[in-house]
């Protein structure tokens, strides 16, 4: 059984030493390491969440997979999905801060659940880690945020729509074309994807969330639940490694919301991040980590089975 030794180099002299020695040994080939007992290839750093996301969808378990990183200290920085350095936000230059300082981190592959009360700042959050703001809605944005390392101030919409999705609160702002598959579709065709690829987005996605019957349903003649369900649908069709949902379950069913948290459970499963807002504690059972924001404050960031134990906390948070 073969090995594959994936060579993750932070700088240019790691990658230098690491072939020198490759060489030295004789197991350079062709440009590529090569060697009796290991395949071995060398990226730089900065592909390290693109490899790592590769390795789970194509990962033949014929073979092992190991991952030789040059600096261990830095690995955690690259895991990093989301990065948010003191974020403050208002609406109007002279207006009332929305967000007030917020720090935090996600890892990739996490599922975190943003909760509050109304007017608490959540939707406004969810708008800066979609790039909507600043790109989109003026106002007065302070700090930074970081996507897959990738600063939302430095790239475009467009751009951030392939890293980042997101869900709104109001499915019907983003639902424009006459059928579902339409709506599905529509994102793929734009990337001029091959109609062979586009059908296979549509019907994974239709099946991963069960509403394979609605494929030639109007949109606008669907309930607010099932208007969610094929907003996330045109959304995952793009296949972002990070989501951003608002409030995504709060028109479903019984039915409809275990739908979608047995998605939520796939699409971590396939390493996506996932940052959810919700205000129903009953709902939350998919994720690994809580957010409780207060008057644009992040007041408490814990492991969801530590936070849902601190029933004097909910209480003083009025979430129970």
């Amino acid at each position: 059984m073969s090995i594959n030794l994936i060579v993750i180099c932070y700088n240019v002299n790691h990658i230098i030493l690491f072939l020198f020695f490759a060489i030295y040994h004789k197991y350079l080939c062709f440009g590529l390491v090569a060697s009796p007992w290991y395949n071995i290839y060398i990226f730089p750093s900065f592909l390290f969440i693109d490899i790592i996301q590769y390795i789970k969808r194509n990962n033949d378990y014929s073979e092992r997979i190991l991952i030789l990183i040059t600096s261990i200290l830095e690995v955690k920085d690259l895991m990093k999905a989301v990065v948010v350095k003191n974020l403050s936000y208002r609406y109007q230059s002279e207006g009332a801060e929305v967000l007030k300082n917020l720090a935090f981190e996600i890892v990739q592959g996490e599922i975190v659940v943003l909760m509050g009360l109304s007017g608490c700042g959540k939707s406004t959050l969810a708008y800066c880690l979609s790039g909507i703001i600043p790109h989109c809605w003026s106002g007065i944005m302070d700090g930074e945020v970081l996507i897959n390392g990738k600063n939302t101030r430095e790239f475009g919409v467009a751009r951030l729509a392939l890293e980042v999705g997101m869900v709104f609160q109001n499915p019907d702002t983003q639902l424009f074309s006459p059928t579902v598959e339409d709506e599905i579709a529509f994102a793929p065709e734009n990337m001029c994807l091959p109609p062979v690829r586009i059908r296979e987005r549509v019907d994974y996605v239709l099946d991963l969330l069960g509403i394979g019957a609605l494929r030639d349903a109007n949109p606008y003649q669907l309930s607010g639940g099932e208007k969610h369900l094929v907003a996330l649908a045109a959304v995952l069709a793009l296949d972002p490694p990070v989501l951003v949902l608002d409030e995504v379950m709060s028109q479903l069913d019984q039915v409809g919301k275990k739908n979608v948290a047995d998605a939520l459970e796939k699409l971590r499963q396939q390493g996506k991040t996932i940052i959810t807002v919700e205000h129903d504690l009953e709902t939350v059972n998919f994720a690994d980590r809580i957010m409780v924001m207060e008057g644009g404050e992040l007041i408490r960031y814990d492991r969801k089975e530590i936070l849902l134990a601190d029933r004097d906390f909910l209480a003083a948070c009025r979430l129970v």
